[in-house]
C-alpha cells in the first residue's frame, strides 16, 4: 500500500539525521518525533454508534494521531477513533505504543500534557520548579510546535479537512490518510509550504490525571534524568 511507504517512522540509517533537525530547533538531543492528536469534523454518523463520535466540544469528529518529524512530514498517522476517544487511550493502544515498548524505534517522542510521560514520551512539566526544568519545558514546547505547524499546513493543503466532510465514514478515513500522504509526497518533492496558517486550533489541549502507574514513574525517572544532563 502506498501509504505505508510514503508514511513510515525513520529508518534505522534516518534516524540520526532526523535526531539532528529536532536538536537544531532548540537544542534537545534524541528526539525522533513529536506526537498529538487534531479533530476531523464529520456529519452525524448513522448507526447506534454515532455519539462516540461527538467529542468535548460536541461536535461529531474523528480524532486523528500523528507523529511528524522536523520537517514537518507525517512518520505515523491513525485515522479511525471517533470524536470522543481521549489521545492517550489512542496512543495506548496503537501500534506505534507497541513498538516503541519493544524498543523497534530509537528515540522520544515529544507531546503536549494530555500524554502520560514514558521512558520514551516525554511530556511538559506541570510545574517546573528550576531553572533547568524551566529550559526543558521552553525547549520541548519549542520543539514540539512542529506537530501543531504540520496539522496546520495540512488543513491549509487540503482545505476539506478544516470543515465539516459529508462523505460516508469509510471515505472520511481514507480521504484523510491519502491527504497525510499527498502531503508528504509534497514535502520529498520541495514543493513550498503555503502560507504559515494559524496553530490548529481543532484539539482538546486538556490535560489528563493520570494515575501513578509504573511506566509513569519510569518516565518521570527518564524525563528528570534528561533534564540533569541536558539542561
Amino acid at each position: 500500500m502506498l501509504g505505508h511507504q510514503i508514511i513510515k517512522m525513520p529508518a534505522p540509517n534516518e534516524t540520526l539525521q532526523v535526531m539532528e533537525h529536532f536538536e537544531n530547533i532548540a537544542d534537545m538531543p534524541g528526539i525522533i518525533g513529536c506526537i498529538d492528536c487534531t479533530h476531523i469534523q464529520i456529519t452525524k454518523p448513522p448507526g447506534d454508534r454515532s455519539e462516540t463520535f461527538r467529542n468535548r466540544k460536541g461536535k461529531f469528529s474523528i480524532n486523528v494521531q500523528a507523529v511528524c518529524g522536523p520537517q514537518l512530514q507525517f512518520f505515523n498517522i491513525v485515522a479511525k477513533w471517533p470524536g470522543s476517544a481521549h489521545d492517550s487511550n489512542i496512543f495506548n493502544r496503537s501500534r506505534l505504543c507497541a513498538e516503541m515498548e519493544e524498543g523497534i524505534h530509537r528515540g522520544i517522542l515529544l507531546s503536549d500534557a494530555g500524554y502520560a510521560c514514558r521512558n520514551f514520551l516525554f511530556t511538559p512539566l506541570r510545574n517546573p520548579q528550576s531553572v533547568e526544568e524551566r529550559r526543558y519545558n521552553t525547549a520541548q514546547v519549542k520543539t514540539r510546535n512542529c506537530i501543531e505547524r504540520a496539522f496546520g499546513v495540512l488543513k491549509r493543503r487540503f482545505a476539506c479537512l478544516g470543515k465539516t466532510l459529508c462523505i460516508s465514514l469509510d471515505n472520511t478515513l481514507a480521504v484523510i490518510v491519502v491527504a497525510a500522504v499527498l502531503h508528504n509526497i509534497a514535502i520529498q518533492e520541495n514543493i513550498p509550504l503555503p502560507d504559515e496558517p494559524e496553530m490548529d486550533q481543532n484539539h482538546d489541549h486538556e490535560a489528563e490525571n493520570y494515575p501513578e502507574m509504573q511506566a509513569q514513574v519510569n518516565g518521570n525517572v527518564a524525563r528528570q534524568r534528561y533534564i540533569r544532563e541536558y539542561f
